[in-house]
């Protein structure tokens, strides 16, 4: 199959086989006619990981497009070859089409055999005469092999890339109907790869972009066939380091809710289900009651202020030697001693009552579940299942690991899963907690009734508690969302001093140090790498770290182990399906309970849940799809070139598009509006020039990049230009006119160019140093007229900018008994006429407009801004190591010695402005140098990009960027 011309680079095939079939449904050949397809196993690089394969069936058809061989072929079927995939052999005599009217009917009849592959749901069969058997004998032997490489648990996910082959036959049902994993879901679709001049492969890429076009229809329509209804949870996660309770819980368990007269009924003693360490079986219990309300302050559903449900995490509950291994009677003990302690904190839910549903315990990790009485019901527990996977020593031990609850919200169609793990400890562990979270991703299955197991990203929702806790949910297949929590035991990659003293900042900068601090978190840049957690979302932290504390003379003044470094090991994440709304509404801890070296943490959220009317959806979804008429593009459009009426046809309105001036750091937007004037629904893309290029300029974006217009209707694109500080410095060197083509590719018809055309205004902000003290005037004047203008010689630069200059005499003449100049944020809109006027080199001439105090922000927010958009900060990248060593004053001047002069003297203006300001306030004079050194320390020594690691290297912490800052204050 040379002549495929589909098969992408990391792809190949393992074997190919001549077969024959009878005509079946996914084939559209004469009834009566056997018919002749190729069987054909594909194989894709694993790149280090496990390879997977795939098996397709496919026809031959001609290849109509120019240049390529005369034959391509079509694929009718596929199967991914997992440990599900499954091979049936019968025998079965056909009825072949006789040759002539003349031929005896016995003739026609040959036996042979009829096999079939399957996995899961999906199949295809083809039939093989007597003689053909032998044959096929190898790739039947092939596919079970590679059937039995496979791990038992693997996710779908890994298969995923069997898509782009398939002509969409596993699009719409599993969509709505079947539980989709929330990775998948989550990634942009698979289009081909496509350039200017290239078609890609149009029946994939029509396929992808309507199945994507009927979700966003469904979900916008949702309200049609679903009944939505509003559910609150709250997850509460704590690693009490083998602890029994002590103190008062309810502020962890309730939040703001608490009511502080508990109720005085009696709490019924629950029994909490206790499993052996390695025995992973589970059953849900029966509802008990937790904790009764008042009969007297009942709340009605309006007015409840409690969380609906209640999830409670903990983590190294058992630490005994033997729970490493097994569940003891210590152990059990433990967990009743919490489950008491958890119903003692849920009498302060005034007026309502809770019970207890499900539970599951894997030694030290223990999670349990409350729901609200009134929406509890005597068949809540059919439907929930459990499940626990160890990862600590030798990989299936207890003391690591995770615990795993799911169940479906009563009377909806939502299904919540909840995850609660532990992870490994210790700063230079990354590497396998990441390859731990990706061992639970796979080990991790739920169970139901029936036997069936389904992964944990297979959900609805899905939470995962971060508090040594992994936790997933999910619900009907069209409304997926997955939340994590657990103990991670992630890092802070600083030294202990720079986090103790962030940590220690005054409280109105406490939000900027824990900004600052997270940029450092380990969990955070796996997020962003994709090496674990990819995908899942966190809300601002904007607490202490959770860990670890000490007391008496080991600890600090904040509570903090001297020994160790302070961390957020404790994390609640998420990742929900785009169909599902979820809204976090806090994310806290508690350094009020005590007991451990760990402090708890709880999130709440609220989630739209839902339950479908399958009825109501199926019309909708018909609806939905009688739009989608002509989208695929089946062999007799191809050679039907004269019927224009099966062409797509879009109209661009407008085809060019000018939005006049551009300036820095000031939006513009614009509506392309895409109208079918078809009789076929459009699919269509936007798509580079070359493969190496992107679509379009980084200063230029368009969105959405891909869609489809059903006949007689239309659509709108975005088009947005946004100059900043990243590219800014390419336009100010090059041309003022902007004009770039951005190609529409409409799928099986032609491309459409559009123009978008705009005035560069240039602008001191974005540039080299070296090349503003070169500029002879100001940066408007020299962009209009280049011809004019001529760079000046390096030897008869200006000493510093002349936009530097400017606002620093501003500011000096006018602002420095202004207490909070640099320190509270200006109004963008005075800034913005500010940088105007240093653009153009006007006068500052809106004075009388602003009031003193408001101007003197902004004056001093642009100075921060224009210093921090250099493309290079101020104290150049090279030498930072040296920054690091300088351990006093002299040693900070000297290195000023070793920049060019105009660097020197910029940075010596700056620091002798903040000095002098920092005497003028009324503020303490320790407390002025604080604040305008926690501000300006990371713009005079900014970080460099992370793609020059020789640079990376010399980076300072943000401790050591404050004490170098620190020097220029000092007399």
């Amino acid at each position: 199959m040379s002549e495929f011309s589909r098969l992408l680079p990391p792809d190949h095939f393992l074997s190919v086989y001549e077969t024959i079939t009878v005509p079946n449904t996914y084939d559209n050949d004469d009834a009566g006619q056997t018919v002749s397809r190729k069987l054909a196993v594909i194989t894709r690089n694993g790149q280090g990981l496990q390879d997977t394969s795939g098996v397709l069936l496919v026809k031959e058809r001609p290849n109509t497009r120019a240049g390529g061989p005369p034959v391509d072929f079509a694929v009718l079927s596929v199967l991914p070859v997992t440990s599900k995939f499954r091979i049936k052999t019968s025998q079965r005599a056909i009825k072949m089409a006789s040759p002539s009217p003349n031929a005896k009917a016995a003739d026609d009849v040959i036996k042979g055999f009829s096999i079939e592959f399957e996995n899961g749901p999906e199949k295809f069969s083809f039939w093989l005469s007597t003689s053909d058997f032998s044959y096929y004998k190898p790739i039947i032997a092939e596919l079970r092999r590679l059937s039995d490489l496979c791990e038992t648990f693997d996710s779908l996910v890994k298969w995923s890339w069997l898509t782009y082959y398939s002509r969409g036959q596993y699009r719409l049902m599993p969509l709505f109907h079947t539980p989709q994993d929330l990775r998948v879901l989550n990634e942009e679709p698979p289009l081909s790869p496509i350039i200017l001049g290239s078609q890609g492969v149009p029946d994939h890429d029509v396929s992808v972009i309507q199945d994507h076009w009927i979700q966003q229809r469904m979900i916008e329509r949702k309200s049609e066939y679903a009944h939505l209804k509003e559910v609150s949870i709250r997850l509460c996660s704590f690693n009490v380091n083998g602890r029994p309770p002590n103190g008062d819980l309810e502020d962890w368990i309730l939040g703001k809710h608490v009511h502080r007269k508990p109720s005085s009924r009696s709490l019924e003693r629950l029994d909490v289900e206790i499993e052996s360490g390695l025995d992973l079986s589970s059953e849900p219990e029966s509802p008990n009651t937790a904790c009764e309300g008042d009969d007297s302050a009942t709340l009605n559903g309006s007015d409840d202020p409690y969380p609906d449900i209640i999830v409670v995490s903990f983590q190294e509950m058992d630490l005994s030697t033997e729970g490493l291994l097994y569940a003891t009677a210590a152990s059990v003990s433990k967990g009743d001693a919490w489950i008491s302690a958890i119903s003692e904190a849920l009498s302060f839910a005034n007026g309502v009552s809770y019970l207890k549903i499900a539970s599951k315990q894997l030694v030290g990790l223990f999670m349990c579940i409350f729901i609200k009485e009134q929406f509890a019901s005597e068949d809540i527990t059919e439907d929930i299942s459990t499940c626990a996977v160890g990862t600590g020593i030798l990989g299936v031990m207890a003391n690591k690991g995770a615990v795993g609850i799911s169940l479906t919200f009563p009377g909806t169609s939502t299904r919540l899963s909840f995850i609660n793990s532990h992870l490994a400890a210790f700063d230079e562990m990354l590497d396998k907690r990441n390859a731990d979270f990706h061992e639970l991703s796979r080990r991790l299955r739920f169970v139901d009734k029936g036997g069936s197991d389904r992964s944990a990203f297979e959900s609805h929702v899905l939470f995962w508690m971060v508090v040594r806790a992994v936790s997933l949910s999910a619900t009907s297949a069209a409304f997926m969302f997955l939340t994590y929590t657990s103990d991670l035991n992630y890092r802070i990659e600083l030294p202990q001093e720079d986090v103790r003293a962030l940590m220690s900042d005054k409280s109105e900068h406490r939000t900027a140090s824990f900004q600052t601090l997270q940029t450092f978190d380990q969990l955070l840049s796996s997020r962003q790498k994709g090496l674990a957690f990819k995908g899942f979302h966190e809300a601002p932290i904007n607490f202490l770290p959770t860990y670890r504390f000490a007391g008496g003379y080991g600890s600090d003044d904040l509570g903090y182990d001297l020994k160790r470094r302070p961390a957020w090991t404790d994390r609640i994440l998420y990742l929900s399906s785009p169909m599902t709304h979820v809204i976090q509404t806090s994310y806290n801890s508690h350094p009020d309970v005590m007991m451990s070296d760990h402090k708890p943490i709880s999130a709440e959220f609220s989630i739209t849940t839902h339950r479908i009317n399958e009825t109501k959806q199926a019309s909708v979804l018909a609806d939905i799809l009688s739009k989608t008429k002509g989208t695929q593009i089946p062999e007799a459009r191809q050679a039907e070139d004269d019927d224009r009426r099966s062409i797509p046809r879009l109209r661009l309105s407008p085809s060019t598009i000018e939005v006049g001036d551009i300036r820095y750091d000031e939006p513009k937007e614009a509506v392309l509006t895409l109208e079918n004037i078809g009789q076929t629904a459009c699919a269509w893309r936007i798509i580079p020039k070359s493969m190496e290029g992107a679509a379009a300029p980084d200063w230029l974006s368009v969105t959405p990049t891909f869609g489809m217009v059903p006949p007689n209707s239309s659509c709108n694109v975005h088009v947005k230009i946004h100059v900043n500080a990243q590219n800014a410095r390419a336009l100010n060197e090059g041309v003022s006119i902007l004009d770039e083509t951005v190609i529409l590719h409409v799928v099986g018809g032609q491309d459409h160019f559009l123009q978008v055309c705009g005035n560069y205004q240039g602008t001191c902000f974005g540039n080299d140093l070296n090349w503003l003290v070169r500029l002879p005037c100001p940066v408007r004047e020299f962009a209009k007229d280049r011809n004019q203008w001529k760079l000046l010689p390096e030897n008869g630069a200006l000493s510093c900018p002349r936009e530097l200059g400017r606002l620093l005499e501003w500011l000096m003449s006018n602002a420095v008994t202004v207490d909070d100049l640099c320190i509270q944020p200006g109004d963008p809109q005075v800034a913005q006429r500010i940088r105007e006027s240093l653009d153009t080199g006007d006068e500052f001439d809106f004075i009388p407009a602003v009031d003193k105090h408001t101007l003197a922000l902004a004056f001093g927010e642009t100075l921060m801004q224009f210093l921090n958009s250099l493309s290079e900060p101020l104290i150049p990248w090279s030498l930072h190591g040296e920054c690091v060593n300088a351990t006093t004053r002299d040693m900070a001047f000297a290195i000023i010695h070793e920049m060019t002069s105009y660097s020197a003297s910029s940075l010596v203006s700056i620091t002798a402005f903040l000095h002098f300001l920092s005497l003028q306030s009324s503020k303490e004079t320790t407390d002025r140098i604080q604040d305008l050194v926690l501000k300006f320390a990371p713009i005079l020594l900014r970080d460099p990009p992370q793609d020059a690691p020789e640079l990376v290297a010399s980076s300072l912490s943000p401790l050591q960027k404050r004490r170098f800052v620190e020097y220029f204050f000092v007399t």
